[in-house]
């Protein structure tokens, strides 16, 4: 699970980063190989992971990606979402019609 953000005040540490497909690239600790996040090569918006973060109370999942390769006991969103496939869920992304 991962966190939107739409706006990046710092990242600093041991940090490494490389492109990690055509369409993204990865940030990790240098230490203990941690993921720290995921940035899609045509936006300015990093996803980091979600443990990363300590006061997640308020927070609701509004979105599901990449469904099809779930197990089939998981059902994260709520009725009135609709869960995106992996195609689906590039479409939208390099369309810029993910829902947020």
């Amino acid at each position: 699970m991962g966190i939107v953000c739409d706006e990046i005040i710092e990242i600093g540490g041991d940090i490494t980063h490389w492109k990690s497909s055509k369409i993204g690239s990865r940030g990790s600790c240098k230490r203990c190989g941690s993921s720290i996040w995921y940035k899609p090569c045509h936006s300015k918006k990093y996803t980091f992971g979600q443990g990363l973060f300590n006061d997640q109370e308020d927070w609701t999942l509004t979105r599901e990606i990449f469904c099809e390769d779930k197990p089939i006991h998981y059902a994260f969103t709520q009725d009135r979402q609709v869960p995106l496939t992996g195609l689906g869920t590039l479409v939208a992304l390099l369309s810029g019609r993910l829902p947020k």
